[in-house]
């Protein structure tokens, strides 16, 4: 299912913010792992003072152990206040 305009446009913002509070500039590589949303690459191009390689999976695909997606879908079934340090 495609996005609205606004809604691709708050996507990229939203990610470009993000990654500008998390990923300091540097000239590293930041390898992002991400579904194939039009809004994640122009999110990055909007970063030019920070590096990254964005390697991107189809969300179709199965979240099981060989998806690098994968992880992200166990992070999201975490319950609050039912995890331990």
């Amino acid at each position: 299912m495609a996005c609205s305009g606004f809604r691709q446009l708050a996507i990229e913002r939203t990610t470009q913010e993000a990654l500008s509070l998390a990923v300091p500039p540097s000239h590293l590589e930041v390898t992002l792992l991400a579904d194939e949303h039009k809004a994640y690459p122009r999110a990055l191009r909007g970063l030019l003072d920070r590096r990254f390689r964005l390697e991107q999976t189809s969300s179709r695909r199965p979240r099981v152990p060989g998806n690098p997606l994968q992880p992200v879908n166990g992070g999201s079934r975490i319950v609050p206040g039912t995890v331990s340090a």
